[in-house]
């Protein structure tokens, strides 16, 4: 398969890159869940070199890597096959129950960290704006589902209830601080 580049226009999932690659060594085993276009994976496999598994719900025909589909539900590989397993904003596009789920299932498969990045809107206006952008940024994707963002508060209550202590926790806005109007949160678990 060719890899294709990514365009000017991807400067927020490189800046997620930048911002995930201090805890993603050389020789990782990575599982991207919910990896869309592959676009982090592929900054990612430029700025390390780990051993990358894209898995999804659905194959973007704009991926620009090899994606594996799965049931959105039982992540298809055995407890602690991966170092590290990224979660970069795609919660808020599952139902509020299947979450909990899903940050379970990424537990299981990892050995050392998860690493999740969410939209976690402080007030109604960021919420707003979030659903907004949310539905631009995936205009291409017309099965992506648009539920509600839980707060830091509640993700942190999913965490504790789940047994993973959270080792960082940073708010990040977008490079461009124009398209910056919401808050989304860095968090680093461990198991």
């Amino acid at each position: 398969m060719t890899v294709k580049r990514p365009t000017v226009f991807n400067f927020a999932s490189r800046a997620t890159t930048c911002r995930i690659l201090p805890s993603i060594k050389d020789g990782d085993r990575v599982l991207d869940l919910g990896a869309g276009k592959c676009l982090k994976g592929w900054y990612l496999k430029k700025s390390k070199k780990i051993k990358l598994t894209n898995l999804d719900i659905y194959r973007d025909k704009n991926a620009l890597l090899p994606v594996i589909l799965y049931d959105g539900q039982k992540v298809p590989f055995l407890a602690d096959s991966f170092d590290v397993v990224l979660l970069l904003g795609v919660l808020h596009h599952e139902e509020e129950r299947s979450r909990e789920e899903t940050v379970r299932e990424a537990r299981r498969v990892s050995r050392r960290a998860i690493l999740i990045l969410e939209d976690t809107p402080k007030n109604g206006w960021e919420r707003r704006w979030n659903r907004v952008w949310d539905r631009v940024l995936n205009w291409h994707n017309k099965d992506a589902e648009f539920y509600s963002y839980f707060s830091q508060k509640k993700w942190e209550a999913c965490f504790r209830k789940l047994g993973m202590k959270v080792k960082q926790k940073r708010e990040v806005r977008s490079p461009a601080s124009w398209l910056s109007f919401y808050t989304r949160t860095l968090y680093v678990l461990e198991k």
